[in-house]
């Protein structure tokens, strides 16, 4: 998706590139949490006494400082993920076709804050498109019943008294 963005940049297909960026910073972000929740994890898998120790913030550094060799790949990987976002919103910040509102902000925090808006509206509309996709693949196809037949199941508009 990083060279579908650099694709529709070069062909001036901004459609493209947002649905490449939404990718990016939805994998990257899914990617960072997943992390988060493994350097959470990885202390519990010695013994529950030192997982709940590494809850508290002193007992925090300490591990992190005496098993830093064991907790680097996971640090390295939050890290690598959060790369990617940033780069997404600083070319939402500087490129003029991907959000107008952000050239006519001088200040490079408003266009960060712009370029963040506009990717969240564009996640969004793309999340939509996927959930009605996703409801349309699993809709039940209405069933056809000649007239005159009556359905085996009655609604609530049939007059039919059950049995008492």
């Amino acid at each position: 998706f990083l060279f579908l963005m650099l694709f529709a940049f070069l062909v001036d297909k901004w459609s493209l590139f947002h649905i490449g960026a939404v990718v990016v910073v939805l994998v990257n972000y899914g990617r960072f949490w997943t992390d988060l929740l493994a350097f959470f994890v990885r202390p519990f898998k010695e013994s529950p006494i030192q997982g709940l120790a590494f809850l508290f913030p002193p007992y925090t550094a300490y591990y992190l400082l005496v098993h830093f060799d064991r907790m680097r790949p996971i640090l390295r990987r939050m890290a690598t993920s959060c790369i990617p976002i940033v780069l997404v919103l600083l070319a939402y910040a500087f490129i003029p076709a991907l959000n107008p509102e952000a050239a006519k902000e001088s200040d490079l925090r408003d266009k960060i804050r712009s370029a963040q808006r506009e990717l969240q509206k564009e996640t969004k509309n793309l999340l939509k498109d996927v959930e009605k996709e996703i409801e349309g693949a699993h809709a039940p196809a209405p069933t056809a019943q000649p007239k005159g037949k009556k359905s085996a199941h009655p609604t609530a508009g049939d007059s039919e008294p059950g049995p008492m």
